[in-house]
Formats: structure tokens, C-alpha cells, sequence
């Protein structure tokens, strides 16, 4: 045997069979919306269908809701809590990804009210959906792109 294969054979000797560099986690997010809005449950399976664990939480007031979690400037039909960030309303994945790999300082990003051609909305045309950044207090501070 090279000293070669020898390396490779203990270096994977180290990285245990199942274990978390096998496959990314699968991120969890918890979607709050009216029991009657069916956009809200399209959204939501939209996000499944984009590999995300969705858990449905069904308020009768959405507006103590998105007070609480900073969204009430720019709202939409639903309210997701996904990884520190909430995500207001019909937002495309690619917006929440950019999201996450960039981190900013921010309660979250909103597509407020409910666009047509927006994720549960209709079919959707990339690159015309402007979402918007929370900032930590939930005010609008910028355009964070057009998804």
C-alpha cells in the first residue's frame, strides 16, 4: 500500500458513516397564516418543493403575529420563521438563499401584499419580484432585489 492510500484510508477512518458532512440539514421553517388562505398553503409547498421542512401554525389575528416578529411594516398573507430571519409574505427561494449566505444585520425581507407571478401567486417571472430588507426594527431600508 502507498503512503498515499494509507493517509486517504485513516483520514476516512475519522469522518463517521451518517455524519453531518454526508448531507446538508434541511432547513426548518415555520409558516403562521390564516386556516382559510390557500396562496399561504401554496407558498408552503412551495418551500418543500425546495427542499425546506415546513411546519403550518394557523392564527385567527395575523397582526399580533407579525408585530411580534417585526414584519407589520411591509405585510403580507403569511409570516415565516426561517433560520434567525423571518421571510414576509410570497418571496422566491432564490431571495431567501441570498438572504442566508449574506446574513445582514435585519429582522428579515418581505414581498409585501400579494403580487401576482409571485411564488403561490401564479406562475413566476424571475427578475421582476422586488423584495424588500427588514431592518432590526422591521422598517423597509432598502430594495434587496428583484427575484
Amino acid at each position: 500500500m502507498t503512503r498515499l492510500a494509507s493517509c486517504v484510508l485513516a483520514l476516512a477512518a475519522l469522518v463517521p458513516v451518517g455524519s453531518a458532512l454526508a448531507a446538508p440539514a434541511t432547513l426548518q421553517a415555520v409558516l403562521h397564516k390564516d386556516p382559510w388562505c390557500g396562496c399561504c398553503n401554496a407558498y408552503a409547498d412551495y418551500l418543500e418543493q425546495h427542499g425546506m421542512a415546513v411546519t403550518r401554525v394557523d392564527h385567527a389575528d395575523m397582526v399580533p403575529v407579525k408585530q411580534q416578529l417585526g414584519t407589520d411594516q411591509a405585510p403580507s398573507c403569511h409570516t415565516v420563521e426561517l433560520d434567525g430571519y423571518v421571510i414576509e409574505g410570497h418571496v422566491p427561494v432564490a431571495a431567501i438563499q441570498k438572504l442566508l449566505a449574506e446574513r445582514p444585520k435585519a429582522v428579515g425581507i418581505s414581498v409585501p401584499g400579494m403580487p401576482q407571478n409571485s411564488p403561490g401567486m401564479g406562475p413566476e417571472i424571475p427578475g421582476t419580484l422586488p423584495v424588500y430588507l427588514l431592518d432590526e426594527s422591521g422598517n423597509v431600508v432598502a430594495e434587496y432585489g428583484r427575484f
